[in-house]
């Protein structure tokens, strides 16, 4: 609630004798509302009460402490609205949280499903192998062929061995990779969280919405990492 201390004196609220009702008119908005204009010494007065409640505001008199109270509802306004900045500030840290954690799993989970698919794919081939040279084996009426089998089955095996190299080699420059990208991320989260700390009612010459909107700018990119296909 906005205070505003006035002399009882000079209280436009309080009209002494020496000042006359002038007649003239006041219009709000192209409509003419009723009040008491007074004019002295080449001003008009017209009552704060008046004036206030047309514009939306509430007034109240203490006559306690002879004090005119209005309030605007400016400050419960503010104060949502610095509840709203800081909300969209937690959204983003959270976002950016979520997303490196996202793709942190993302990397190693295709990593793992490509050596998944792979041992599958050996696994099947030494099947198919193995009924071959059975085949075999029956057709000449034994099995002349175990040695060779066994050496078909284990060239497989070797094929999978280096693809599980090849795929831990990439995994490894994807987490290098991601390191370095997620240190880019903490700065901003780090930033966020200063930014967060200096929402306050005592700043209010900062554009807290201009300095959120370039915090999202920045983040546009990190956020998107992964997303396509």
């Amino acid at each position: 609630m906005r205070k505003i201390l006035l002399i009882i004196c000079l209280l436009v609220l309080v009209v002494t004798p020496v000042l006359a009702a002038s007649g003239i008119s006041i219009v709000i908005d192209g409509q003419k509302a009723d009040a008491d204009v007074i004019m002295k010494d080449g001003h008009a007065y017209v009552p704060l009460r008046f004036i206030s409640e047309n514009f939306g505001h509430k007034v109240d008199w203490d006559g306690t402490t002879q004090t005119v109270n209005i309030d605007t509802g400016a400050i419960k306004q503010t104060s949502q609205q610095y509840t709203s900045y800081i909300q969209q500030v937690e959204d983003l840290i959270n976002k950016l949280e979520a997303k490196k954690l996202q793709v942190y799993n993302l990397i190693n989970n295709t990593i793992d499903n490509q050596i998944a698919e792979t041992r599958k794919t050996i696994d099947y081939n030494k099947q198919l192998l193995a009924e071959a040279f059975k085949q075999t084996s029956n057709e000449l009426g034994g099995f002349p062929y175990e040695k060779e089998l066994l050496e078909e089955l284990a060239k497989e095996e070797e094929k999978f061995e280096i693809f599980k190299q090849d795929a831990e080699l990439r995994r490894k420059e994807g987490i290098d990779a991601y390191n370095v990208w997620a240190v880019e991320v903490d700065q901003i989260i780090k930033e966020l969280g200063w930014f967060k700390s200096s929402i306050n009612e005592n700043s209010k010459e900062i554009s807290f919405k201009s300095i959120i909107d370039g915090f999202y700018n920045r983040a546009e990119d990190y956020l998107n990492v992964g997303e396509q296909g």
